[in-house]
């Protein structure tokens, strides 16, 4: 089973938000929740093209990417990285019935681990792979097919949980069936996937065993 980090395992969207928002405020444009709905699982290079390209900023991606980091930096270090409410839970149970786990995320290795450490969960995982990593990052399949391959499973046989679209296409273009998490804060539905739930509270091991056998 492999796992999106950013608004899947954490909590942490509305933070990359506020970021983008303040970056963006700085030449005057307005940051949607529609532009960042778009961009849920899309690594930092091509969101910063995208707003560039989309906004018609003054500036080139390169030094909005750059802009956007220091904010983003700032804005993490004064907020405290905050779990899913019933990932952890969820990712114990899994853990304990022999699941092997895998995370794949558009963010960095020291992000990425440092955000799992702070939700207490890192340790039942047992590969992760960064969109830095591959060739290409989500919506390409590339990411999905490295976890599988760490993980030592057939793509056909790997249940994603994603946030995004991009990421649920990602992981449909691997060859896997997806679990949405999906609360309505920046899109109302998640197309492509099996099932979309708003939390992982109550989510069970018979409710994952469900997906696998359809």
């Amino acid at each position: 089973m492999i796992f999106d980090l950013d608004g899947t395992l954490i909590d942490s969207e509305w933070n990359f938000f506020d970021a983008y928002t303040e970056a963006c405020a700085k030449y005057g444009k307005v940051y949607t929740k529609e532009l960042h709905a778009y961009q849920l699982g899309i690594a930092a290079p091509e969101c910063a093209a995208h707003i560039v390209n989309t906004l018609e900023l003054p500036v080139s991606p390169e030094e909005f990417a750059a802009e956007f980091e220091v904010i983003r930096q700032r804005i993490f270090s004064s907020r405290p990285i905050v779990a899913r409410e019933g990932v952890r839970e969820l990712v114990i149970a899994l853990h304990e019935a022999g699941v092997r786990l895998g995370v794949a995320t558009a963010s960095g290795e020291e992000y990425r681990n440092a955000a799992l450490e702070a939700i207490g969960i890192k340790q039942y995982f047992s590969s992760f792979v960064s969109a830095d990593q591959v060739q290409h990052g989500k919506p390409s399949p590339d990411i999905y097919l490295k976890v599988a391959e760490l993980l030592g499973v057939e793509p056909s046989k790997a249940l994603a949980v994603e946030d995004g679209p991009a990421g649920v296409e990602s992981a449909r273009n691997a060859g896997m069936d997806v679990l949405g998490i999906c609360d309505g804060r920046f899109t109302d539905s998640l197309e492509g996937t099996k099932r979309t739930v708003s939390t992982f509270i109550g989510v069970t091991l018979n409710d994952i065993e469900a997906l696998y056998a359809r």
